[in-house]
């Protein structure tokens, strides 16, 4: 039987309501926040595995696809939605 961490998808895009463009880590995992930092993605205060992509005025939408995008060619299992 899979265990509630072999249902979770690698990373979750999505809007926050507070935070805008989010990417959420569920499993935790080092190499997905590895990854989150290097896509400019900065850690949420007091969210442990909650990712705020920074400087979203700077075509944030598209950045964010085209992490999405990458991150998919890499292997990651990405869930993409309105809110995470």
């Amino acid at each position: 039987m899979p265990s509630h961490y072999d249902v979770l998808p690698d990373l979750a895009f999505g809007h926050h309501p507070v935070h805008g463009i989010v990417a959420a880590n569920p499993k935790n995992l080092a190499a997905s926040t590895w990854m989150l930092k290097g896509f400019d993605f900065h850690p949420v205060p007091d969210q442990p595995t909650l990712y705020a992509l920074a400087d979203q005025n700077r075509d944030g939408h598209g950045r964010t696809s085209r992490a999405i995008g990458l991150l998919r060619k890499a292997g990651y299992q990405v869930r993409c939605g309105r809110r995470t």
